[in-house]
């Protein structure tokens, strides 16, 4: 497995130089590479010279990796594939190595947790600063395998740790912390993993959260215990929580015994108008293709990025239907109902449930005709892609669940080729999200997504 991170380290004597033997220690040349690309090429301002990697000492990148362990791997809150309600109790500075900090010259460089992956994002200097030997050059992002990105931060403090022993350097923070966290058991490894999902370091902000964690775990369905940690407000865990099973209860209504029986009913077979005006007919989904839905569930998820998967559903079932790219997907004639229950969390947006054919959704806020309507295509993905006998959770996160929905949610409401061939009329790309928005009866903003992403 090729790491983030290659060291050089510098085996000249620098003691007289530093006053603390373990920034002395540890001094060594770092290059960065996430995939092909390097966040740590710099310019020299002495001379204008350029190379791919910095000088520093590696002890304080290594206590940044190590004291923020939690929220680096785990935590989803600093960003997302769309956007997300940055929360106030959680710093991004957390994330972003220029925290790392003792003097030294970071890359302006972000790690964001996102679907079982790690998303790095990093930005060139725009300018030069005071005193600064270097000026990073590059801009770029990649999403990296989760494995990659925690094997090579323990690669890199195991590394910094070797040298500190040998160089008879102990007791140093960075060791007591490393070897406490080795030590966990199974149990605090859970505890800490959600801590690191709320966006708080689990042994100080959140001990105090401990027993409503633990409520959590005991009042919220299983299936959406993850989605609900990664949305919630740690200063109102239990509301959050009373809101999550109250709108399970409503959407839940009178039926107990969810089916997996497909939520489009045979009304839907009667034609409708596109935004172009012409008529479409929609048969109803076959019943062959739900299984076939169901057969190709499993091998997906880990196959592909979830807002692949995503584009793929929706353009499955369009075609299905017999829909053109420039059709509007009749989204009212779903068998799907929709109420509120007022929350004040805008991270926690509704909730939904699928049962004997329909499709309940529980939004925490009255929203515009767009906004439910895009709530409400996310619902119907967990119904014919997701478990349809438990909850779905609909959240600003980006957690795999929740960039699939959203996903397709988009590519269902207004195809990528629908937009590009409305492009293709003469329609200036600042005037066409409006123009194009409208046609297929959704937000502006999943218009400029599509283009941004797919476009």
């Amino acid at each position: 497995m090729t790491s983030l991170f290659f060291i050089d380290w510098n085996t000249e004597s620098v003691s007289d130089q530093m006053a603390a033997p373990e920034l002395a220690a540890t001094l060594a040349r770092l290059e960065i590479r996430v995939g092909s690309r390097w966040p740590t090429v710099v310019e020299e301002s002495r001379n204008g010279s350029i190379r791919r990697s910095i000088n520093v000492s590696l002890y304080p990148l290594a206590e940044w990796i190590v004291f923020n362990w939690w929220t680096l791997l785990h935590s989803g809150r600093s960003g997302g594939s769309f956007p997300n309600e940055r929360s106030q109790w959680t710093s991004p500075r957390r994330n972003n190595m220029r925290a790392a900090g003792d003097g030294f010259i970071w890359p302006d460089l972000s790690i964001h947790p996102e679907s079982g992956l790690i998303r790095i994002e990093w930005t060139a200097d725009t300018a030069t600063f005071p005193g600064r030997d270097v000026r990073f050059l590059t801009n770029g992002s990649d999403l990296l395998e989760f494995a990659l990105v925690q094997e090579s931060f323990t690669d890199l403090v195991e590394a910094v740790i070797t040298r500190l022993t040998e160089a008879g350097v102990g007791e140093t923070p960075l060791q007591k912390e490393w070897t406490a966290l080795r030590e966990l058991s199974t149990d605090e490894v859970e505890f800490c993993r959600v801590c690191g999902r709320l966006g708080l370091d689990p042994f100080s902000e959140g001990v105090d959260l401990a027993t409503s964690i633990e409520r959590v775990y005991e009042e919220i369905p299983e299936s959406i215990v993850g989605d609900f940690f990664d949305a919630a407000n740690p200063e109102r865990l239990q509301e959050n929580a009373d809101w999550v099973s109250k709108a399970n209860l409503k959407a839940l209504g009178s039926k107990n015994s969810p089916s997996a029986r497909m939520v489009i009913p045979r009304s839907v077979a009667d034609s409708i108008s596109d935004a172009a005006g012409t008529r479409e007919s929609i048969p109803l989904i076959s019943q062959d293709f739900l299984s076939r839905i169901r057969e190709t569930r499993r091998s997906e998820a880990h196959s592909r990025r979830p807002f692949e998967i995503g584009y793929e559903h929706a353009r499955r079932v369009r075609a299905e239907l017999g829909l053109s790219p420039e059709a509007r997907f009749p989204i009212d004639r779903m068998s799907i109902s929709v109420s509120t229950l007022g929350s004040n969390e805008p991270s926690l947006q509704g909730l939904s449930r699928a049962s004997d054919g329909h499709t309940k959704v529980v939004l925490g806020w009255g929203a515009r005709t767009e906004a439910r309507t895009f709530a409400t295509s996310r619902a119907l993905w967990h119904t014919l892609y997701g478990d349809p006998q438990a909850p779905f959770l609909l959240t600003t996160a980006a957690s795999p669940s929740q960039q699939t929905a959203r996903a397709f949610a988009a590519e269902l409401l207004a195809p990528a080729e629908g937009i590009r061939a409305r492009l293709g009329v003469g329609i200036g790309r600042i005037t066409a999200a409006p123009v194009i928005a409208d046609a297929y009866a959704v937000s502006e903003t999943v218009i400029q997504h599509q283009i941004e992403n797919q476009i």
